[in-house]
């Protein structure tokens, strides 16, 4: 069977290739696909990048208020205390110095607390009031006698990180042990 020559030759000439318009539709689809592909890895590699974030800051905090809450609970006698500053003598027997200056100092050691950074912070003392059980916040500084009139601490400080604050506050009862008398006092006391 022969077909005829011309007729081929027109189909052939037809269906040869793509227009230069199917191209560029073709063209734009996949750089569409790509497009939307690549901000949808970038949106969730920002979404992991704040996550991981989020969490590292939460566990710094933790970590921090840990150690300041071990710190404070271990206060047998306050020596100075002012906003920025309390001296403190530990059940130990070491002293122990915590200070805020743009970041939290104990002793003479800085406490990390990164990616967050200080913006404010200061010490707040609450005294025993008179004759109750209540206690009551200083709004004064405490000068030395009442020194042993502080009944609790509590720390504040006011961190950021990109211009989102994240308050931080600790407040610590000190604990007041009586002393204990020894077996020679006990026996005087009972024999009289």
């Amino acid at each position: 069977m022969k077909f005829p020559r011309t007729h081929f030759t027109t189909l052939w000439q037809q269906n040869s290739g793509y227009t230069t318009i199917e191209l560029l539709i073709a063209m734009q689809l996949t750089l569409l696909i790509i497009a939307l592909a690549y901000s949808s890895y970038l949106f969730s590699r920002n979404l992991i990048s704040r996550w991981q974030e989020k969490i590292q800051i939460d566990e710094q905090l933790a970590v921090l208020s840990k150690t300041m809450s071990i710190h404070l609970w271990s206060i047998r006698e306050i020596q100075e205390a002012n906003e920025s500053e309390i001296l403190v003598t530990k059940f130990s027997g070491d002293n122990l110095r915590l200070r805020l200056d743009k970041a939290v100092y104990i002793n003479q050691d800085s406490l990390s607390i990164r990616p967050l950074k200080i913006r404010d912070g200061k010490f707040t003392y609450f005294l025993r009031a008179d004759h109750s059980n209540e206690i009551i916040q200083s709004d004064e500084p405490i000068n030395s006698p009442d020194l042993s009139e502080i009944a609790a601490v509590q720390l504040e400080l006011s961190l950021y990180r990109r211009n989102q604050e994240y308050p931080f506050r600790v407040f610590c009862r000190l604990l007041r042990i009586q002393p204990v008398l020894n077996s020679r006092a006990v026996d005087e006391i009972l024999l009289d």
